[in-house]
């Protein structure tokens, strides 16, 4: 079974029930709701029978959201019991944005400090969870990355500053996650860090000589 509050990536909630009495088993019933206590599905098992059985559905095709399920038991007498109540959010769609902002290095720029500043704004329809900023040199070698702690909402931004590069290109990405695993990336931006003063200035014939 869907374990309580968890977030699912896809648009199925498996449900297990099991039961035991010293009687006999008669049926299973598990009730579906929406974030509304909306009954948007249900489903019974048929005839048990036996002191010890088990009954497994799995309902599937619910779009996005919120919701609870929860089953009771009977037996032949017609005595019952039930099960606590469970609560999942269902989400299935990956962020809807994911985007450098205007602090962020632009693409092709020449740097002249050895500082490489990126921010990412992200937006989800239900609650963002991490954003993972990576560098890479010319090689396409990791070179550094930076992973925001808990993001929460379901608009928000993460900003890192990567110091500390010799001269060379650069490229640097990113990917956002919601709490149910979806994620979207940003495109790939090139940089250049040249923080080396030309290497020699001379005059040269046919400059005056001094004096």
């Amino acid at each position: 079974s869907a374990n309580d509050g968890s977030n699912l990536s896809v648009n199925a909630i498996p449900i297990n029930i099991s039961a035991t009495d010293n009687g006999v088993l008669n049926q299973v019933v598990i009730r579906l709701y929406n974030s509304s206590n909306d009954q948007v599905n249900i489903s019974t098992s048929s005839f048990l029978s036996g002191t010890s059985n088990s009954y497994f559905v799995n309902f599937t095709g619910h779009a996005d959201g919120v919701y609870t399920f929860n089953a009771t038991v009977n037996d032949t007498a017609g005595n019952f019991n039930e099960t606590g109540t469970r609560s999942v959010r269902i989400d299935i769609t990956k962020p809807s944005t994911a985007d450098f902002t205007a602090q962020t290095a632009a693409a092709g720029s020449n740097l002249s400090v050895s500082a490489i500043a990126v921010n990412v704004s992200a937006t989800d329809n239900d609650v963002l969870n991490q954003v993972v900023i990576r560098l890479y040199n010319s090689s396409n070698d990791l070179v550094n990355s930076s992973t925001s702690s808990f993001l929460g909402g379901t608009s928000n931004s993460y900003f890192v500053n990567f110091t500390g590069h010799a001269d060379g290109i650069y490229t640097f990405n990113a990917t956002v996650n919601d709490t149910a695993g979806n994620f979207n990336e940003t495109g790939t931006r090139s940089v250049r860090i040249d923080i080396t003063k030309p290497s020699t200035i001379a005059f040269v014939s046919p400059s005056g000589n001094s004096g």
